[in-house]
């Protein structure tokens, strides 16, 4: 597993986008400078799913990398950290209520709120049914964690967009477990 992540990780550019894509899951990657990378596997509580909204306008993730800093103030660091431990605490643990508070960030979405349309009202949005909201990747898409009512902010997610004249993919999306089946 470590060669194919490898191999994969160096076409795709990020361990952590690369493993999800291989395993299936939810993975974090661990990089040994030099060894071989490895996958931690973490399990997706099967009740949230995501609602993804991407609107009909490109972004080059080279542009979205562009616009993050190289060096983070300690405290922003600190508080990242705090959030990714807390992130995968509350999925293994199903404590729903930190979600929100969890997927904050203060590196990716403040770079990036200029180049990402709607990127502050989503991660904004007040809404009971609403877990969490963070800029999906390097954007433009935008993604909600919840456990019910789907539908209803599939169109909440349309319709701030359509006021803006946006057009928009949104989709309600379920964690695939199942990894990429390599065989001969």
């Amino acid at each position: 597993d470590g060669v194919l992540l490898q191999v994969a990780t160096e076409i795709e550019g990020h361990g952590d986008n690369a493993a999800p894509a291989l395993f299936g899951g939810l993975h974090s990657v661990v990089d040994d400078d030099g060894g071989l990378p490895r996958a931690l596997g973490w399990t997706w509580p099967e009740a949230l799913r995501l609602i993804v909204a991407t609107p009909f306008t490109g972004l080059a993730t080279s542009k979205a990398r562009a616009v993050l800093s190289a060096s983070l103030p300690r405290r922003d660091a600190i508080f990242n950290l705090q959030r990714v431990l807390a992130l995968v605490h509350a999925l293994q643990n199903r404590d729903f209520d930190r979600l929100r508070e969890a997927v904050r960030d203060r590196w990716h979405q403040p770079a990036r709120a200029a180049l990402v349309p709607l990127l502050a009202e989503v991660l904004a949005v007040e809404d009971p049914d609403v877990l969490g909201a963070f800029l999906s990747g390097a954007g433009p898409s935008v993604a909600l964690m919840a456990r019910r009512d789907f539908s209803r902010l599939e169109q909440m997610l349309s319709s701030m967009y359509a006021r803006q004249g946006l057009a928009v993919t949104v989709r309600t999306l379920d964690v695939h477990h199942a990894g990429v089946s390599v065989g001969a």
